[in-house]
């Protein structure tokens, strides 16, 4: 990308010289010989402008950020590269660089998107008859369907796109797409049987591809066969098979991708390291999209700088080209002319600058005050958490006096206070580090908390969750929600006796969540042991504005419904 802004830097000077001794020539040369260098320098600054295309810089750039899990950054430059198609208005580069667009959109959660940008490349293709990419988007856009839950939709465009790639010898997309049929028919519409046909297909051309990443990708899908089947041992070999070739290829993606898938796993295996196995996942999640947000903090104050460099440079060849105007005497006219028009692209080209300079100082700010906003929570909570620490080191003095069944309490308590501690501040830093929280995030977080919290009772956690959108939850609205069911599920431990909690979340145009227990129930019009606790849940619900609904009667356990 330096080079073309470099090579363009070149014409511009060219331009300049070729000003200021054009009319000499005239003079001094021949008509012939003048028309002969006009048309040798014409043909060299086209050529040389042509000769660069970054479009491709900006794909192979692009894919290498994907692979190390920065896909803000992907996107960024992928936009680049389609607003650089659209001015040269080729219909192929177009398509092409909606469907990375795309992709981008898809790895950042925002799945509507993905698919309006992908029926946009639909009708390019039809329009412009451009049959190369025809399998390609629609491959993409019946995967998509598939995760919006629109079932019909994505068979009909999946098996278009094997229709025309069975005609092929494309191996590695007869291997995705093959794995995406498959994967409809087993985790969508649990027909395993049917599933298993078309995973045996993609298994076949992963081998032929002899690609590593394809071979991975089948293997997982091998195991989601056999976690379908309810054969988890299995699965969870498949699984770490994938795991491994994924680590040794360094792709972010696959890793987090089976990450999640050997968490289920083990969750349903009831193994003892489930807990473990979410949070890998969540860590690996959390260091990519944290990465990625002080990144783009960096990029717009680069681009910043760059833009005052070029109003400086713009102002600089402005006062140039004037001085040139007032020593050619002898051509006033026609060299007044050039110069008026030199003065008017530069003018243009330095208004846009302005406007864009101002607008990427306006974002600047914008994430300038919510990276401050964020790390001043991030002190009070510290200043909290400490405030609490020097009150565990109060309780300390003197421990050594005490008989040693007093010492092993306190020691003991203090402990678990230390713990809970911990564990509240990664979460509060959690939910502060993105400035919106996905509903998966939070389902992954709050199904760790509420079995961790009943692992060593009998008390049977029964946890559930639909989504059919892919809303996501401002960073304050999602901690508090958090915070809520925290506050609940902590009060049906240690007051309502209970042998069940159940916890259902729901996820449509709205989230709504549902924890009940069958305990032993409580008085809401009278004070009680829950009474400091159900006061902080509706302060917190109402700083939010979060409705919620609390019912409980004795003997007859407690329900609570929130409702963002």
């Amino acid at each position: 990308m330096h080079l073309y802004y470099a090579f363009k830097i070149l014409k511009i000077s060219v331009v300049k010289i070729f000003i200021k001794y054009l009319f000499w020539l005239m003079m001094k040369l021949t008509y012939s010989t003048f028309i002969l260098f006009f048309m040798v320098w014409f043909c060299s600054t086209t050529v040389l402008g042509q000769s660069i295309n970054p479009l491709h810089k900006y794909y192979q750039l692009s894919e290498i950020k994907f692979n190390e899990g920065n896909y803000a950054e992907a996107l960024q430059l992928n936009i680049k590269a389609l607003k650089l198609a659209e001015e040269q208005n080729n219909c192929n580069d177009i398509t092409y660089a909606l469907m990375q667009v795309a992709k981008m959109e898809y790895y950042l959660n925002d799945r509507i998107l993905a698919l309006s940008t992908l029926l946009t490349a639909e009708k390019l293709i039809d329009s412009c008859k451009i049959d190369s990419l025809r399998y390609k988007v629609y491959h993409n856009i019946g995967s998509i369907y598939s995760e919006l839950q629109q079932l019909e939709q994505s068979l009909n465009y999946l098996k278009k796109a094997l229709a025309i790639l069975n005609k092929t010898k494309n191996y590695a997309e007869l291997t995705r797409t093959n794995v995406v049929v498959a994967a409809l028919y087993i985790e969508r519409m649990a027909n395993t049987a049917e599933g298993e046909k078309y995973l045996i297909q993609a298994e076949k051309f992963a081998t032929l591809s002899n690609d590593s990443l394809l071979i991975a990708f089948s293997v997982s899908k091998r195991g989601g066969w056999y976690f379908a089947k309810k054969e988890y041992q299995k699965a969870l070999l498949y699984y770490n098979q994938a795991l491994q070739i994924y680590k040794r290829q360094h792709n972010a993606n696959g890793i987090l991708y089976v990450l999640r898938a050997i968490a289920d796993t083990k969750a349903n295996l009831k193994t003892n390291d489930v807990a473990e196995s979410y949070n890998d996942y969540i860590l690996l999640k959390d260091s990519i999209f944290s990465a990625e947000t002080s990144k783009k903090i960096a990029d717009y104050e680069v681009q910043y700088q760059t833009g005052k460099k070029e109003i400086a440079n713009s102002k600089l060849q402005q006062k140039l080209t004037i001085n040139q105007a007032e020593i050619s005497t002898r051509n006033r006219t026609i060299i007044g002319l050039i110069v008026s028009i030199l003065m008017i692209i530069t003018f243009v080209l330095w208004r846009i600058n302005v406007l864009n300079l101002r607008k990427k100082q306006t974002e600047l700010i914008a994430l300038s005050a919510l990276q401050k906003e964020k790390e001043r929570i991030s002190r009070d909570l510290h200043d909290n958490v400490g405030g609490q620490l020097s009150f565990v080191l109060y309780a300390l003095d003197g421990i050594n006096d005490e008989n040693s069944t007093k010492r092993l309490e306190i020691t003991t308590n203090i402990n678990n206070s230390i713990r809970d501690v911990i564990s509240n501040l990664r979460e509060t830093i959690w939910a502060i580090n993105d400035e919106d929280i996905s509903l998966n995030d939070f389902n992954d977080k709050l199904k760790v908390y509420a079995r961790n919290m009943f692992r060593n009772t009998a008390t049977n956690v029964v946890f559930t969750a639909y989504s059919e959108t892919n809303l996501r939850l401002k960073s304050i609205v999602g901690l508090n929600l958090y915070r809520i069911c925290q506050e609940i599920i902590n009060n049906a431990f240690k007051y309502a006796n209970a042998t069940e909690v159940t916890i259902s979340i729901e996820f449509n145009d709205k989230t709504s969540i549902v924890i009940t227990d069958n305990g032993i129930g409580f008085d809401i019009n009278k004070n009680s042991t829950n009474s400091y606790g159900l006061t902080n849940i509706k302060s917190r619900a109402v700083d939010v504005g979060i409705k919620l609904n609390v019912q409980s009667e004795i003997g007859k356990g407690t329900s609570y419904l929130l409702v963002v």
